[in-house]
């Protein structure tokens, strides 16, 4: 396989990428979302000063007991042994956070893993609030979107669930699971569901589905830090097929400012972001900017959301500087790893890369 390794050693390291792999699966990011936000919602849009009261499902695994078996796992002196370790730290961080779900202590735990936005981002942010937005486009309702998204995976021939749920986000993805999800009675523009199509599975699944034929199982799962490029890679891709509009990239920022300001309260947060959104945008940006504690007048949230517009930026450097599209789609890498890939041997070139050609029959419809 990889010839950097004997044997013995490459052993080793598929181990301890199964016990990473295996421990990965119980954290689920979606454990986050609160579960009475339709409920919470009507009271915000009965009274424009009332802070929500976030509840959530209770975990369906032990966390403690992953953070006991994270514990356990074996330690491996080579380059990949590093990395591996490395990303052992970020699912304790994890699964630290997800343990404290609903109280004060979740926002020390995601800003360990997220980080918070840079002032410069912050300001880059702030410039595209006042984007003029474009005309609105043909409303698409959530069964139909879902059939949409069904035939996409079905072109590039992947075995994937499409469904909707009940969450804050339009769209999201589980590729371990090989599920897609919309968001429950949403409705979608036309152009905005090319763009999801572009982001959810021109990225994101092509990414995983590229992973999952490389040696290790972390391709597929993500290397450590690897969201921003993940995220920054999506929007790119927006940009460069000609979806990346006004409005979305108003989005972009307000996640950001809205992640910047998470020490405040909702209402704060909720009430600056309706200056320049419609309602039910603002309202679910608020409820991202502050998803993961339980009372929303209390400082804290999660801080993940300004990796879109950070890994945009990112990107777009990289891209600038004469990196390459392609080597970004070996898995679920950040740019940092490229130089990392480059070492390796017996690596699968990327098979699945999103094209022109590719979405042609998505764009034109």
């Amino acid at each position: 396989m990889i010839s950097r390794y004997d044997r013995k050693e490459f052993i080793q390291l598929k181990k301890i990428d199964a016990e990473l792999s295996g421990a990965s699966e119980k954290l689920n990011f979606l454990a986050i979302n609160p579960s009475n936000v339709e409920e919470e919602h009507k009271k915000v849009l009965a009274d424009s000063t009332y802070n929500p009261l976030f509840s959530y499902d209770e975990s369906e695994h032990d966390l403690v007991g992953v953070i006991e078996y994270l514990d356990s796992v074996d330690k491996q002196d080579s380059l990949m042994g590093e990395i591996f370790e490395e990303q052992r730290t970020q699912y304790l961080i994890k699964a630290n956070m997800l343990l404290n779900v609903g109280n004060k202590k979740f926002t020390r735990f995601s800003e360990i893993f997220y980080g918070r936005p840079s002032a410069d981002l912050v300001a880059k942010a702030e410039t595209l609030l006042d984007l003029p937005v474009e005309s609105t486009e043909k409303i698409i309702p959530v069964s139909n979107a879902l059939d949409i998204l069904k035939s996409e995976i079905i072109y590039f021939g992947f075995d994937y669930t499409v469904t909707s749920k009940k969450m804050s986000a339009d769209a999201a993805v589980q590729v371990d699971q090989g599920k897609i999800f919309l968001r429950k009675g949403a409705s979608f523009s036309s152009n905005y569901l090319k763009q999801l199509t572009v982001h959810e599975i021109g990225t994101h699944v092509l990414r995983a589905e590229n992973g999952k034929r490389q040696p290790f199982k972390m391709f597929v799962k993500g290397f450590p830090n690897y969201l921003s490029t993940e995220e920054g890679l999506a929007a790119y891709n927006e940009d460069r097929f000609g979806l990346l509009t006004n409005f979305r990239r108003k989005k972009y920022g307000a996640r950001t400012i809205a992640t910047s300001m998470n020490k405040r309260s909702f209402v704060k947060i909720y009430s600056l972001l309706k200056n320049y959104l419609p309602e039910q945008t603002a309202f679910t940006i608020a409820v991202r900017a502050k998803r993961g504690i339980s009372d929303t007048k209390l400082a804290g949230g999660c801080t993940k959301d300004y990796v879109y517009l950070d890994g945009f930026y990112r990107v777009k450097e990289f891209v600038s500087k004469g990196g390459s599209i392609n080597d970004l789609y070996y898995g679920k890498i950040g740019i940092e790893h490229v130089p990392l890939i480059k070492k390796l041997n017996g690596l699968a070139r990327p098979a699945y890369l999103p094209k022109n050609e590719s979405f042609k029959r998505l764009l034109d419809f």
